[in-house]
């Protein structure tokens, strides 16, 4: 009884503070330790700095190889079914200048999981048993795995504002991938501690555009003279609720936020006066 009292509590003060967050819908094209891919996402943001993410990632096969250094597993991973298509994204997005309007810096960590095989294709060395040489330059395609894929990836990004709630955003890191698994045909590296474990460190660059819902929402002012968002430093002296009235020179209704925190900066929709 005192579980269910405990998760009911919870989950009400989840759903309190969730909705004053901002709810955004993402799509982004990305290439990384794992080749290209495309991430469907949605986000929520909170308190205007905080941003979870949560996506869908669709990988994006290639033939072609990056290089032919004969790595195993750098930019390798090659679907080989329907289902090695997909995969998940989690990410973190810290917004440090609130107080900018139409582009916002951030930093970011993001985590990009995959379960799939590899393709490895290059030239090496080939022996005659005949006359015991070398044949230099032979072509070989193999796959290797599957493996669980876990990329780690750490960087700076920004957004910026293009069409009322359109935004376009991008983000560039490094990163660290955990490649999780064994295939028979591959010799076990001795200097790594557990076999089926196999680091990989690269890149990881993104572009994509999103759009938040709660920006043009159906909360708007009777007016035809359209509305602007404005950041506005609090004036409330208590956390338990502040009441923002219109800057001077400009026309709004009061808006009550409750999630606002004493000396942080908030969004208020409000009109020009000039412009009506």
């Amino acid at each position: 009884m005192l579980k269910r009292a405990i998760i009911i509590i919870c989950s009400c003060i989840l759903v309190g503070y969730c909705s004053f967050a901002q709810n955004a819908m993402k799509i982004n094209l990305n290439t990384s330790t794992l080749r290209e891919s495309v991430i469907i996402g949605y986000s929520r943001t909170f308190n205007q700095v905080h941003e979870i993410e949560v996506g869908l990632r669709i990988h994006i096969n290639s033939l072609i190889m990056p290089d032919d250094q004969e790595s195993i597993y750098y930019r390798r991973m090659y679907a080989s079914n329907f289902a090695q298509h997909f995969g998940l994204q989690l990410g973190y997005n810290w917004y440090f200048l609130p107080q900018l309007e139409h582009l916002q810096p951030f930093v970011f960590y993001e985590l990009q999981s995959a379960y799939s095989t590899t393709r490895n294709h290059g030239y090496g060395w080939a022996y005659n048993v005949n006359d015991g040489t070398f044949i230099p330059l032979k072509e070989y395609l193999d796959y290797f795995g599957p493996f669980l894929w876990l990329q780690n990836t750490i960087g700076v990004g920004f957004k910026v504002d293009i069409w009322k709630s359109w935004y376009l955003y991008e983000k560039i890191g490094f990163n660290a991938t955990e490649i999780i698994g064994n295939d028979e045909k591959l010799v076990p590296d001795p200097f790594q501690s557990f076999p089926w474990l196999v680091n990989e460190f690269g890149y990881m660059m993104m572009v994509g555009i999103g759009t938040d819902f709660n920006r043009f929402s159906s909360h708007r002012f009777p007016t035809k003279c359209g509305f602007e968002e404005k950041f506005l430093q609090t004036p409330c002296k208590s956390e338990k609720s502040c009441i923002f009235a219109p800057a001077k020179g400009y026309l709004a209704r009061v808006v009550r936020d409750r999630s606002a925190k004493p000396g942080t900066a908030v969004r208020i929709r409000q009109v020009p006066h000039k412009a009506c």
